[in-house]
């Protein structure tokens, strides 16, 4: 009996397994580097998702709606155009000053710490002049967010070593991870665009900067 042609089959059978598990390893990874993605450009997709968290206390699960609208968050009173701070521990001060006006800030020395430490694990400037500070913490009860501008920029260890010129500053409740990441995928979605980009440096108004947000004529 002539075993080479069984032989030939088994090696290109074996073969076929292993470039099928190297495809399926090389399609995974490049599914977590979008997931992961800095720039957050698969927040397009991410929009229409319906996102979960469960509550412990009740016991069940809470959806929010993908589609959450950004008017529901920003407001002009939370937007500032013309940045002070000439660092990035003063952006940081800033911003959270900023977030404080709104009253829904209940320990402002937890939430700088906070985000802090989130500086430290790793930077959140981004890149094309963008960063988005950002924690989870008990000191809101709800997501809140800011936005601010400094027109000739300033150095926030950006991925792409420039320097940060659009800041987004959010913080969430602790347990309000999904609502969270939606809402960094929402905003990296209009940051994503170079146009509105260019809109918001050349913004002169919190409503102008709001409008480039909320996707309304400028």
């Amino acid at each position: 009996m002539n075993l080479l042609p069984l032989y030939a089959d088994s090696r290109s059978h074996l073969f076929g397994c292993f470039f099928s598990l190297c495809c399926l390893i090389a399609v995974e990874r490049y599914i977590s580097i979008l997931y992961i993605s800095r720039y957050l450009k698969c927040s397009k997709l991410l929009s229409n998702w319906y996102w979960c968290r469960c509550d412990m206390e009740k016991g069940k699960a809470l959806c929010y709606d993908g589609r959450m609208k950004l008017n529901e968050i920003l407001s002009v009173p939370l937007i500032s155009v013309d940045l002070k701070a000439t660092d990035k521990e003063g952006v940081l001060e800033e911003l959270l000053d900023l977030l404080c006006s709104s009253g829904k800030v209940h320990d402002r020395t937890l939430a700088l710490r906070l985000l802090q430490e989130r500086e430290e694990k790793m930077s959140t400037g981004l890149q094309d002049g963008i960063a988005i500070p950002h924690a989870k913490t008990d000191a809101v009860q709800e997501l809140i967010a800011c936005i601010g501008i400094k027109k000739e920029g300033l150095d926030f260890l950006s991925a792409d070593g420039k320097p940060a010129k659009i800041f987004v500053m959010a913080l969430s409740p602790s347990d309000c991870v999904s609502q969270h990441l939606k809402f960094l995928a929402d905003i990296g979605a209009v940051l994503s665009v170079p146009l509105n980009r260019k809109k918001l440096l050349r913004a002169s108004s919190p409503e102008q900067v709001l409008s480039v947000f909320l996707g309304l004529p400028n």
